[in-house]
């Protein structure tokens, strides 16, 4: 196990402490998936070529009549990182099946050896804030008119402001 993957398995223990869970393993890519909720889960990974951890969730299906609808307020949803708070990418899964609704998908990335495990603990716990959110957008989407359109998820990237 290099030293980015022993970091990885080192803080999702520690996590996994702290939720009063038992120690966990990472598989044999370096990956290790945590359900939330009994919902969604959230895999983390370690990328050993570039020392990265990705943090990535499935959102949900996009119903196929509103796909190009929901891409265009993923795509808004990015612009600035305004409704993803600055913790994630809102993208689409490649398709897999023509006949199969496409999946949406909320991904993260950051240099693992600049994490902490007060800093990890935060950006996991803002990036399932902001799944959830985007969960929660999806589910409605479908059901929503154009007259009562629902507001995309907004979310705080934090830290001072400096104005000059």
């Amino acid at each position: 196990m290099n030293p980015d993957t022993k970091l990885l398995h080192a803080l999702v223990n520690e996590y996994a402490g702290y939720v009063g869970m038992s120690p966990l393993s990472l598989d044999g890519a370096g990956r290790c998936s945590l359900l939330f909720d009994d919902k969604f889960s959230v895999t983390m990974e370690c990328h050993e070529e570039t020392g990265s951890l990705v943090i990535f969730a499935e959102l949900g299906s996009i119903p196929a009549d509103q796909e190009l609808d929901f891409c265009r307020k993923m795509l808004e949803g990015n612009h600035f990182w305004r409704h993803t708070g600055g913790l994630g990418t809102l993208a689409l899964a490649p398709e897999v099946d023509s006949s199969l609704p496409r999946t949406a998908t909320l991904l993260y990335q950051t240099p693992i050896q600049s994490l902490d495990y007060g800093t990890f603990q935060n950006r996991l716990s803002d990036f399932v804030d902001t799944a959830e959110a985007w969960m929660d957008y999806l589910s409605n989407f479908e059901q929503r008119s154009e007259s009562n359109e629902e507001p995309m998820p907004e979310t705080w990237m934090g830290g001072p402001m400096l104005r000059v």
